[in-house]
């Protein structure tokens, strides 16, 4: 799974062959969570508080697009 970006121990990740909505995974030490990019909804979360969420979420809008091209980029055409 490519890391994308790394905030200190966590690392922001968007597996190859991935289902749609396009989404990256965030890995953390003891936590987890799945974030939509472009709605920034929060798919599924364990571990993190509602602070370091809201730290992800900001993390994930200013990359936004680069995201979505990555996403597009890993994914292909499948």
């Amino acid at each position: 799974m490519p890391t994308i970006f790394r905030m200190g121990k966590i690392r922001i990740e968007i597996k190859t062959r991935d289902h749609a909505p396009a989404h990256v995974h965030v890995v953390g030490p003891d936590a987890y969570a799945k974030i939509e990019i472009e709605t920034l909804n929060i798919i599924e979360s364990y571990g993190f508080s509602a602070s370091d969420l809201n730290l992800l979420l900001k993390a994930i809008l200013e990359r936004q697009i680069k995201l979505m091209e990555k996403w597009n980029e890993i994914q292909g055409d499948q």
